[in-house]
């Protein structure tokens, strides 16, 4: 079970960093840098996920 919540913390951290990205108006070529990155780093490559309103 530990290691399933650490899995999710680390996806939550890749989302984060592309999704501030996103919202920051990186360019593509950046974002895709920053998920192979991310792959390396935390094993997701993260994704978009907008800020609740």
């Amino acid at each position: 079970m530990a290691e399933d919540d650490m899995d999710e913390r680390r996806k939550k951290q890749a989302d984060k960093i592309i999704s501030q990205m996103t919202e920051n108006e990186a360019s593509a070529k950046d974002i895709a840098a920053q998920k192979k990155a991310n792959k390396k780093a935390f094993g997701h490559e993260g994704s978009y996920d907008p800020a609740p309103e």
